[in-house]
C-alpha cells in the first residue's frame, strides 16, 4: 500500500488542519456577552371604545344588495314563511333509527337508536319512542303513532334512515 500523498493532497491536508483547529476553538471558547441597544418605544394610547356608543348601521343600507342577484341569478329575496298555527302542526317526528328487528313467533323487537342515548335500546309493540307509540313491528320496519299521525321508520340500501 502506497502511503504516499501527491501534491494536492498534501496542500489540502495542510490547510484542513489549521482550520480544524480553529473550529475545535470555537467550539469550547466561551462566546462573549453582547448587550442589545435599548430603545425607547413610542407610547400610543387609543381611548376606551364604549359599545353602547357603537350603533348598527340601518337595514335599508342593505336593501339593494338584497335584492339583486349576487351569483345566482334566479336569487330573490329572503321572504319569512308564516308560521303554522302551533294547535295544527303536526307533532315533530321522532328521530329514531332503525338498526335491527328480532322477531320469534311469540316476540317481535325493534332496536332503535334515539338521541338521547348513546346505545341502541329494544321497543317491543306498546312502548313509546320520543312520544309516539310503537304500534307494528314488521322484518324491515316499524310503525309509530302518535293521535292521528302515522309514521313508519324503514331500513334502506345502505343503512337504516327514517322514512314517512
Amino acid at each position: 500500500m502506497n502511503m504516499e500523498l501527491t501534491r494536492p493532497q498534501t496542500a489540502l491536508t495542510l490547510t484542513c488542519i489549521p482550520l480544524a483547529i480553529l473550529f475545535a476553538y470555537e467550539m469550547v471558547a466561551p462566546a462573549p456577552h453582547f448587550a442589545a441597544p435599548q430603545m425607547a418605544l413610542a407610547r400610543h394610547t387609543m381611548p376606551p371604545v364604549h359599545w353602547a356608543q357603537v350603533a348598527p348601521p340601518a337595514p335599508d343600507i342593505y336593501a339593494a344588495a338584497d335584492a339583486r342577484p349576487v351569483f345566482n341569478p334566479a336569487r330573490q329575496p329572503f321572504v319569512e314563511a308564516a308560521k303554522p298555527d302551533a294547535g295544527n302542526a303536526p307533532p315533530p317526528p321522532p328521530t329514531a333509527t332503525l338498526i335491527g328487528v328480532i322477531m320469534d313467533s311469540q316476540n317481535r323487537m325493534a332496536l332503535m337508536r334515539v338521541p338521547t342515548s348513546p346505545l341502541a335500546q329494544s321497543f317491543a309493540i306498546g312502548a313509546t319512542v320520543e312520544g309516539w307509540q310503537v304500534t307494528e313491528i314488521q322484518s324491515d320496519s316499524v310503525q309509530l303513532r302518535l293521535g292521528a299521525n302515522v309514521m313508519t321508520i324503514t331500513f334502506a340500501a345502505h343503512g337504516p334512515t327514517n322514512g314517512r
